[in-house]
């Protein structure tokens, strides 16, 4: 006997595929409900870790290559003697009592002086008793030459210096040497040693060993510094690694004035 129907009904595989449609259907009391979305659209397809891997990469959001940092400087600062500017020591005294000659080329590293003696260091000049800073930090001693340099402070350091492979390595050691101090003012007795920072007061402007009278007030007051090697003693030309450039006062900023230089 076949099946009885209902009048108006709907069968339910008709129903069914009526649900699955893209109408959208108004219930009484709701709001309009969406269609179904398509089986895609609810579970959306995921790519695999793989297929990620090798996607390109948009060519905006490619990484940079850090850069590489800056190579170092090797090069040491060598701070001056003195809180002021530089001076070349200019008077040197005539055999008229009284009276200087002005000649600030004999201060420099390398001249020959008329007593035949080759001056190699500087002479900077400045004011008996003025504090004297050691250039760099290194070891600091002192010791006594009484016919020569007097009191003198010894400040050994190693410099920075590029090999050839580019990297920045210590130098052979070398040493300061502030020659002519006051007797009185060594930091410590001679024969210690001491590792000071750059900028220390190793001494003060003085006018023992063969300086003697030339303490202010008098024109010629200053402080030797010589550079050398610390396995020969061999003295070198200290400007062009110290960097100073002390200027050179003329005959007229002296009272008196100087006379020329013999």
């Amino acid at each position: 006997m076949p099946p009885h129907r209902v009048a108006g009904a709907v069968p339910l595989l008709a129903w069914s595929a009526l649900a699955l449609t893209s109408c959208v259907i108004d219930q009484p009391g709701m709001g309009l409900l969406e269609p179904p979305r398509s089986p895609h659209a609810l579970f959306p397809r995921t790519s695999s870790p793989r297929a990620e891997s090798n996607a390109p990469t948009p060519r905006d959001t490619v990484a940079e290559p850090p850069h590489a940092p800056p190579a170092p400087t090797c090069q040491d600062t060598f701070l001056p003697p003195f809180d002021t500017p530089l001076t070349w020591r200019a008077a040197y005294r005539s055999a008229t009592k009284g009276q200087y000659h002005h000649c600030p080329a004999w201060s420099s590293y390398g001249p020959v002086r008329p007593n035949g003696k080759w001056h190699r260091g500087l002479d900077i000049a400045s004011p008996s008793g003025t504090p004297v800073h050691g250039a760099i930090a290194g070891v600091l001693s002192y010791g006594r030459d009484p016919n020569g340099w007097g009191l003198f402070a010894r400040l050994r350091f190693r410099p920075s210096i590029r090999a050839a492979d580019g990297t920045c390595s210590r130098g052979e050691p070398l040493e300061l040497l502030y020659a002519h101090l006051q007797e009185d003012s060594a930091a410590f007795p001679p024969g210690e040693e001491h590792q000071v920072a750059a900028g220390t007061i190793v001494g003060r402007v003085g006018c023992s060993g063969n300086a003697r009278g030339m303490c202010s007030p008098s024109l010629e007051s200053h402080v030797h510094v010589t550079l050398r090697t610390i396995t020969d003693h061999k003295q070198i030309d200290p400007q062009p690694l110290l960097g100073w450039k002390p200027a050179s006062p003329g005959p007229a900023d002296f009272q008196p004035s100087l006379l020329p230089c013999p």
